[in-house]
C-alpha cells in the first residue's frame, strides 16, 4: 500500500494511506462514494457550458440534455499531469496579447463572451506571431517587476 503526503497550510504535513489499487473490490460504501465523485466530476465539467448556453436566446433544454448525456456516457476519470513550469515572460506576453485581442473585439462592436476560450487562445497565438514587440514589452515588465522587488527586499532586510 502506498502513502500520499498532504501539505497543508501552516507547514502541517499529514501522511494518508492510499489503500485502493487497480482490481480492488469495493464495499457498498466505497462504491457509493466513488459514484458520487464520478457524478460530481461530470456535473462540474458541464456547468460552465450549460450556464453559457442557458443565457442564449432559443435555448433548447432537450438538445442540451442530449448533448450532455453523450458527454456523460463517454466520461472517464483522468489523471492530472504535473503543470509545466511557465516562463514568466511568455505568460506576461500571453496576458498582453489577450488584452489586445479582447480590446480589438470590443472596438469592432463585438462581445468577447461570444467567443470560446479556444477561439480567443487562437487569436492570441496569431497576435504573438505577428507582433514580436509584445514579448519585448513582456520581458521589460518582468525585469522591471524583478528590479522593484529586489529594491524592496534590499530596503526591508
Amino acid at each position: 500500500m502506498s502513502n500520499r503526503t498532504l501539505n497543508l497550510p501552516h507547514n502541517v504535513h499529514v501522511t494518508v494511506a492510499q489503500p485502493y489499487a487497480e482490481g480492488h473490490v469495493l464495499t457498498a460504501v466505497e462504491a457509493d462514494k466513488f459514484n458520487n465523485v464520478f457524478a460530481d466530476s461530470i456535473r462540474t465539467a458541464i456547468m460552465a457550458k450549460l450556464k453559457k448556453w442557458a443565457e442564449e436566446a432559443g435555448f433548447d433544454a432537450a438538445a442540451a440534455s442530449a448533448h450532455f448525456q453523450t458527454y456523460a456516457d463517454s466520461y472517464e476519470f483522468s489523471t492530472r499531469s504535473a503543470k509545466e513550469s511557465v516562463d514568466p515572460v511568455e505568460k506576461e506576453a500571453h496576458k498582453i496579447a489577450k488584452q489586445q485581442v479582447l480590446a480589438a473585439i470590443r472596438n469592432k462592436g463585438g462581445d468577447p463572451k461570444n467567443y470560446t476560450a479556444d477561439q480567443i487562445a487562437e487569436f492570441v497565438v496569431k497576435v504573438l506571431a505577428h507582433k514580436p514587440e509584445i514579448r519585448e514589452e513582456a520581458a521589460r515588465r518582468i525585469e522591471s517587476s524583478r528590479a522593484i522587488a529586489g529594491d524592496l527586499l534590499g530596503d526591508l532586510l
